[in-house]
């Protein structure tokens, strides 16, 4: 059940104050908005201005210089709000904004005229507001005067939002809104449930959702749980949903652990979802707060998804700032996922921070998978931010699985910059998966580049050569570049599974490009649907740019009858179910897929 507080329910503020539980000196019932009558006794109009209480700062201009200043600007038709503008503005006092204001009347143009009216005012409006409110209220009525009155009031409500709701009813309701937002955030500033009768005046809109934000910010100071309580009374939405991010945040920081106990007693669906989202998000990634925190923040959710993707967050930074303690804080985890993440954020945070005892602590895991795999996810992000420091850590490795497993992670970073390198470290390598998957990556980069370098290298390693994903590598790379050499090293290569698995590679890279030379390599496809497939997709293209030799070749392979008419006819071919064989007709020309 969600905790209630202060009276808090559903309906808002609205159903606090019916409980009867006064709030400074807002008790009354609240009035509906339409009505926009103040919940407090009005107060007797201005008939004068008052001295502002704050002493006027030490003039920087004389009211003749500011009025000549004023009608110079009227002259040049253009003025910019600098600083020594705001210097202007701050030093003037009440008394020199009535023939300041009158000297701006006289600018002939209407957006300077705007600009400058605005300043001055919200200057006034700010060191007088009553005596700012007076002057308005002499002007012939117009939007201006409205804006003046606004803005007046809005100051006022500041400090006395009492007067200043009772003379905002004359304005209209945009202005009016202005005037509730002013009077709210000030009595938010001084006691957030003093607010609470000024935000139900406000509709659904921008207005609430601003007093909304200035509530909660002030709830937060003096009691987190407090705000989350409050924010959960608006209806499940977008409003809801930005008052809980905000009060999530605010109640981790300040006391993470009591934040998840309150996050986990609330009912199940979107809206805890997504509160737990933001809190956990924020934990981890949020410098002010300790990592640890976060880590043992992540212990407590119950999402797997979020508690790993926290946790691995948390832990990295924990690695980067105390690697010791982030080593003994994964090394006491239980379960083996969380340790396994746990693990893969500790070899990413120490490679950044100190790969040395990164290489240390993976000493004292037992040689096993998880060793292997922290050593690997070391290397690679290593090798990722800094490739001289990746070859320098490795060479003081001694040969071995430890180093092995460090290569095979680090060799996919390590080969686009050097090629030649990389293949010289895994040439090092022991025999083993790690070997066979670090040599894949070298040969797939650098057939790219220089496929017959990358051939050499592989027909320099006996087990590279008689493996086929290599080789394979290797035939599609050259293809891109030059189909027919490609097909002579296929040719080249020894009878055998590797031999088999190029062949398949050499056909399907050649046959958008060069089905001519794709065409004679399907039928060394050994397996029987491999090779029907294979032979269909060479057709199809084929058959667009040389129908007659296409046909020929076609009637010379072993697919069936009823498939070679399919294929001809640009009808699909039944029995071949193959999602990347795509069937073209013959009669229109073809652009690619």
């Amino acid at each position: 059940m969600i905790p209630k507080i202060l009276g808090f329910a559903a309906g808002g503020a609205g159903t606090l104050l019916a409980t009867g539980i006064a709030i400074g000196r807002w008790t009354q019932s609240v009035i509906p908005a339409a009505d926009w009558r103040p919940t407090i006794a009005a107060v007797s109009a201005i008939a004068t201005p008052s001295q502002s209480s704050t002493p006027d700062p030490t003039p920087a201009i004389t009211v003749t210089e500011l009025e000549t200043r004023i009608a110079a600007i009227g002259q040049a038709g253009v003025w910019r709000r600098d600083q020594e503008w705001q210097t202007v503005l701050n030093s003037l006092a009440a008394t020199a904004m009535p023939p300041a204001l009158a000297a701006i009347e006289r600018v002939p143009d209407r957006e300077v005229r705007e600009q400058l009216r605005r300043a001055f005012w919200q200057r006034w409006a700010a060191i007088e507001p009553a005596g700012a409110l007076h002057y308005a209220r002499h002007q012939r009525a117009s939007s201006v005067r409205d804006e003046m009155i606004q803005q007046a009031l809005s100051a006022l409500a500041a400090k006395d939002p009492t007067t200043a709701l009772a003379q905002a009813k004359e304005l209209p309701e945009d202005r009016r809104l202005a005037v509730v937002v002013a009077a709210a955030q000030g009595a938010a500033a001084r006691d957030p449930l003093e607010a609470l009768p000024l935000l139900d005046l406000l509709p659904p809109g921008q207005a609430r959702m601003a007093v909304a934000d200035s509530i909660v910010s002030a709830m937060l100071n003096e009691d987190p749980q407090m705000a989350m309580d409050f924010a959960l009374t608006f209806p499940a939405g977008t409003m809801q949903q930005r008052l809980l991010a905000s009060t999530t945040r605010g109640f981790v920081q300040k006391d993470a652990q009591a934040a998840l106990q309150w996050l986990n007693v609330l009912p199940e669906g979107a809206t805890k979802r997504s509160a737990m989202e933001d809190a956990s998000w924020m934990l981890a990634r949020d410098e002010a707060i300790a990592p640890l925190t976060a880590a043992n923040f992540a212990l407590g959710l119950t999402d797997k998804r979020m508690q790993e993707n926290v946790l691995e967050v948390a832990v990295n930074r924990m690695a980067k700032e105390n690697p010791a303690t982030a080593g003994l804080w994964v090394g006491q985890l239980a379960d083996p996922d969380l340790r396994k993440t746990g693990l893969r954020a500790l070899a990413n945070g120490w490679a950044q921070a100190n790969p040395a005892s990164g290489v240390a602590f993976a000493q004292t895991l037992a040689p096993s998978a998880e060793r292997t795999g922290f050593l690997s996810t070391l290397g690679s992000s290593l090798a990722r931010q800094d490739r001289d420091a990746a070859v320098e850590q490795a060479a003081r490795l001694p040969a071995g699985a430890d180093r092995d497993a460090f290569l095979d992670g680090a060799t996919a970073f390590l080969v686009y910059p050097n090629p030649g390198l990389a293949a010289q470290l895994v040439s090092s390598m022991g025999a083993g998966e790690e070997r066979q998957k670090a040599a894949l990556a070298v040969a797939q980069r650098w057939a790219m580049g220089n496929p017959v370098a990358a051939a050499q290298w592989v027909q320099s390693q006996p087990d590279l050569m008689a493996n086929g994903p290599t080789c394979a590598a290797v035939t599609s790379g050259w293809a891109g570049w030059d189909a027919s050499g490609a097909a002579q090293w296929v040719a080249r290569l020894p009878v055998g599974e590797a031999r088999s698995t190029a062949v398949a590679a050499l056909v399907e890279a050649t046959q958008e490009s060069s089905p001519q030379i794709a065409a004679p390599w399907t039928g060394q496809i050994t397996d029987p649907a491999q090779r029907q497939r294979a032979i269909a997709g060479v057709a199809t293209r084929w058959l667009q740019s040389d129908r007659v030799s296409a046909s020929i070749w076609l009637a010379q392979t072993d697919l069936p009858r009823e498939a070679v008419l399919a294929l001809l006819a640009g009808r699909p071919v039944a029995g071949i179910d193959d999602e990347e064989v795509v069937v073209l007709s013959p009669f229109v020309t073809c652009g690619g897929y």
